[in-house]
């Protein structure tokens, strides 16, 4: 910008092509502000279109950083484009109620909180990104199409609240805590590669009929809480079970552990409030471990709901 122009004071489009970095609050609360284009910019500076209440849409063909709340509460905003992009950071797009899609190909750091409440976005693509971080698509109430096909870690909050109706991650390690919590319209999940659900990951995702985590290895507190339409779900090789995991899922009838060992149950009210009890539904293991879960510390309380897998 030219020295002493107040960006604050300006409105409609605005090009700079001079310009390769954009300072932290550089255009913050420029409300009247409709539209950027800035080819040579590669850095954009923490909340420097922060509030541009009036920007609909941005352009930045190279741009590889995007700090902090660059964009945040930029509620007019439907239009980005910066392909070259590599690092966004915390909040950089929160409550950017307007924008429909957030489609960067490069990116491989991603803040907290980045999208979050950005309740028109539907479409978001990051090839790239192996670590989803905490809240980043958080209550996008109308996120449908996920691409994310690298990520290894989904941690917390990630999408509580979204519309997703399919969750598939082969590469996919580790679930946070609340990762996918109210997504009631989930109605499939693929996660072979999942070893640690944390707790309430998957709790009231109401829609949500059948799960099987082959490789899961401990499900958190609550983790599947308030599952209403759950009726079976399958962990061939789980060890530990927390509190509540399963509470209120009312139709659950099948849980099959057909693993090796017996899975250590933390709590007998992991299923409490559902449709296994110490008189309905039926738990699954194999024969040569019926006994020992009959008797084994908290199972004891559902010894007469065990049905043995001949192996």
């Amino acid at each position: 910008m030219e020295d002493g122009l107040i960006e604050g004071t300006l409105s409609g489009e605005y090009t700079n092509s001079r310009v390769g970095a954009i300072s932290a609050y550089k255009f913050y609360l420029a409300k009247h502000l409709t539209g950027v284009n800035f080819p040579a910019v590669k850095t954009i500076g923490s909340s420097a279109f922060a509030e541009c209440y009036g920007l609909a849409v941005a352009s930045f063909p190279i741009v590889e950083t995007i700090n902090s709340s660059a964009f945040r509460v930029c509620s007019s905003l439907a239009t980005i484009n910066a392909p070259m992009t590599k690092t966004i950071g915390s909040y950089a797009f929160g409550s950017c109620k307007n924008l429909t899609e957030a489609i960067f190909p490069l990116v491989d750091s991603m803040g907290i909180y980045a999208f979050e409440k950005c309740t028109a976005l539907s479409t978001v693509s990051f090839p790239n990104l192996t670590s989803v971080p905490n809240y980043a698509f958080s209550d996008c109430t109308n996120l449908t199409t996920v691409n994310i096909p690298m990520a290894n870690i989904i941690n917390q909050g990630v999408f509580t609240g979204c519309n997703i109706t399919i969750a598939s991650y082969p590469l996919v390690t580790y679930i946070g805590v609340n990762a996918f919590t109210k997504c009631s319209n989930l109605a499939s999940v693929s996660f072979p590669m999942v070893e640690d659900i944390r707790g309430s990951a998957f709790s009231e995702c109401s829609n949500l009929a059948f799960v099987s985590f082959p490789n899961a290895k401990a499900v958190g507190s609550n983790a599947f809480s308030r599952c209403s339409a759950l009726s079976a779900a399958y962990f061939p090789a789980l060890i530990t079970i927390y509190s509540n995991a399963f509470y209120a899922c009312r139709v659950l009838e099948n849980f099959y552990l057909p693993g090796s060992s017996v899975c250590n149950l933390t709590n007998s009210n992991a299923f409490s409030n559902g449709g296994i009890t110490k008189s309905t539904g039926s738990i699954f293991v194999p024969a040569s471990l019926l006994t020992t879960y009959q008797t084994a510390t908290n199972w004891a309380y559902f010894s007469t709901q065990f049905v043995a897998i001949e192996e």
